[in-house]
């Protein structure tokens, strides 16, 4: 984001290294690109191409396990099954010595059909004339592309049409068939083997490539719950529905080992892996088509230890949850108002909230995790244990690992605060912005104060809210706030609630249902002409994205800056305020629209501020679309600064593979 038109600053400027490693991608991909194409005129002279430079241009990667052999019957098809158990790497010597078992199965006269597996069909063509049967291939896939060397011997197949487009001179006639499930589930089981019923005849021979047992595999090793898309305890949904995707498994871990053996499980099947603590979060981040997805809400417990000041908060627990349940012992630390956001997640990103005027960010008051690695490994991180995790999870997100519980600073809480909602017509907007100016020249590390645009929920007109809560008797709230009081707001609800309900206050947005896309932006002037332009933006969108908001927000950001930069990886150690601007409640047909309408009024809220300031990507928590673009670091750079490069090491040392990849994802350095 960037806005010059005010301030004269020069627009945003990617780093040198940064361009040139996405100019040599981008050149890489422009020669494969040629390369493919002359392919697809040479094929039509030489007709076969080998393995390796078949995997140069597509990019195949398979991995095999072992072999194992079993015969099997049933009532619609008899055949002879022979199971390929993945374990190594895919390699070209390999494929080779597979295409010579299924030559010495054929004759000229057999009929060969590959199910999903290209590489073994190109392994099976390019093989040298000696061993070559005469057989007759034929390969089903769904990618178009492969009809460049398949020519004729190729149809489209459509894993969820199962039936539709088989050729007719083919159904039951196929004598071999070589198969590799896309996905390791018994749905696709399922949907491969009404194919492999149309198909091929009685007596013929199955070679699968999976995984022994696979659908299984996991319920073994997992004492929690396990579940896939026809299971009852499967569930998907997200608080923003556009991000919600179909996994091929939702487990529910019990323990840090049902957390290991999920992250095992992933890593040899090839599956994307995500984590889930509420859900709440709109980047997608939390979800993972066709993968694997530790909902962690079934690893919720909190443990207190007043002597040492530590509440020790696993990775399901929500901010409502952790503020009741600290708020038992007498005990509060920095978290969120809203109360359905995961806590581990709201602390891992940064962790702005209430208490964080006197008590630091969230992620300045994180002592320990206990942590799950991308290789399985359970390991305990503080001061003195791995002390470089314990800086990298300070702000650093879910690029390390799985937290299985954090330790927390703890303070003493007060039994109740002060809460204020007073909603004003637009028309008194320049003397709510004037009135809020005065009170943040006087602001105390107890207040919290949020401007909010928003329709009402029963007339669907715009209003203006303001949102407080504060550390005060109900005799020093009155008397600090009252002048908001006399701004005459059409409805107020100012009231002294137990300390446990502040994490209430946010609660209506929860329920906002629909499409969603947000992000934050950073401000240091707050003027009513720069406001009202926001405001002129935000309301024709709340005609298609009628759940829209812009939420100015005012914490006590002195202690927060007061931390160096290179104190923990959270980088954002500034005085200026963040806002948030929420698209909400959009359809699919208008999601471009949406994230339009979010860019320009991100570049809004910050565009009479400081250049600095309008380059910000925002509160990372809030990042949407841009946090999980993922196949450059661009936004991981841009969002770290200068912690990036030290990121970059713990990423190398904990997740070289980058299993965890899912929010700002940070490439591992080199050295």
């Amino acid at each position: 984001m960037d806005s010059d038109s005010e301030s004269g600053g020069s627009p945003l400027q990617l780093p040198a290294d940064t361009m040139a490693h996405l100019k040599d991608f981008l050149l890489e991909q422009q020669a494969l690109q040629q390369d493919y194409l002359a392919l697809t005129e040479r094929q039509e002279e030489a007709g076969v191409i080998d393995v390796k430079e078949f995997r140069r241009l597509f990019g195949e990667d398979w991995v095999f396990r072992g072999t194992s052999r079993q015969d099997t019957s049933g009532a619609a098809m008899v055949v002879d099954v022979c199971f390929l158990v993945l374990q190594q790497q895919y390699r070209q010597a390999f494929a080779y010595r597979l295409v010579e078992a299924l030559h010495a199965l054929c004759t000229p006269s057999t009929r060969i059909a590959f199910l999903c597996c290209p590489t073994t069909f190109v392994a099976f063509q390019s093989t040298s004339e000696n061993i070559h049967s005469g057989a007759q291939p034929h390969l089903f896939e769904y990618d178009e592309r492969f009809k460049t060397f398949a020519g004729a011997q190729y149809s489209y197949y459509d894993l969820h049409k199962p039936l539709d487009g088989l050729p007719e001179d083919l159904l039951g006639q196929v004598d071999v068939a070589v198969v590799d499930p896309p996905y390791l589930t018994r749905e696709t089981n399922e949907l491969v083997s009404q194919t492999l019923k149309a198909l091929m005849r009685k007596g013929g021979k199955l070679i699968l490539l999976t995984s022994q047992s696979v659908e299984h595999v996991l319920d073994e090793r997992f004492k929690g719950i396990v579940s896939r898309p026809s299971d009852a305890a499967y569930d998907t949904k997200r608080w923003a529905f556009n991000v919600a995707k179909q996994a091929a498994y939702v487990v529910y871990p019990k323990d840090v080992e049902d957390i290991s053996a999920a992250i095992i499980f992933a890593r040899e099947e090839k599956l994307p892996l995500a984590i889930t603590g509420g859900g709440h979060n709109v980047s997608g981040a939390s979800s993972a088509e066709g993968g694997v997805v530790i909902d962690m809400r079934e690893m919720n417990a909190i443990r207190v230890d007043k002597e040492d000041k530590i509440g020790y908060i696993q990775g399901g627990a929500t901010n409502a949850l952790a503020i009741k349940e600290l708020f038992k012992h007498g005990m509060a630390t920095t978290l969120g108002l809203c109360g359905a956001v995961g806590c581990i997640g709201l602390a891992i990103g940064g962790g702005m909230g209430f208490k964080m005027g006197k008590y630091g960010l969230a992620c300045d008051n994180i002592v320990s995790a206990t942590m799950v690695l991308a290789n399985g490994d359970v390991v305990f991180v503080d001061a003195e244990h791995h002390p470089d995790l314990l800086w990298g999870i300070k702000g650093g997100g879910s690029n390390f690992g799985v937290i299985a519980e954090l330790g927390m600073r703890l303070h003493e809480a007060r039994p109740d605060v002060y809460t204020m909602q007073n909603i004003y017509l637009p028309e008194q907007l320049p003397a709510v912005v004037a009135e809020l100016s005065k009170w943040l020249e006087v602001q105390t590390p107890d207040e919290l104060i949020a401007l909010a645009f928003s329709l009402g929920p029963e007339d669907g007109k715009p209003y203006v809210t303001l949102i407080g809560v504060a550390d005060f008797s109900a005799e020093d709230g009155e008397r600090l706030w009252n002048r908001f009081l006399k701004l005459g707001p059409v409805l107020s609800n100012v009231a002294q609630v137990p300390y446990d309900m502040y994490g209430a206050l946010a609660d209506p947005f929860n329920h906002v249902p629909g499409n969603k896309v947000q992000s934050g932006a950073h401000f240091n002037k707050f003027d009513y002409e720069t406001v009202k332009r926001t405001y002129d933006m935000w309301l024709p969108v709340t005609s298609k994205a009628p759940f829209s908001t812009v939420m100015y927000e005012f914490y006590h950001y002195d202690l927060a800056a007061s931390t160096p930069v290179e104190a923990t990886a959270f980088p954002q150690r500034t005085t200026d305020k963040t806002a948030l601007i929420g698209i909400y409640g959009y359809d699919d047909e208008t999601a471009l629209e949406a994230k339009q309408a979010l860019t320009d009024i991100m570049a809004c809220v910050s565009s009479s501020s400081t250049e600095e300031a309008r380059k910000s990507v925002g509160y990372l928590n809030y990042l949407t679309f841009a946090g999980t673009e993922n196949d450059t670091d661009i936004t991981a750079r841009m969002a770290f600064g200068l912690n990036y490069a030290r990121l970059q090491k713990i990423k190398r040392d904990y997740d070289p593979d980058m299993v965890f990849n899912k929010w700002l994802c940070i490439i591992p350095s080199d050295a």
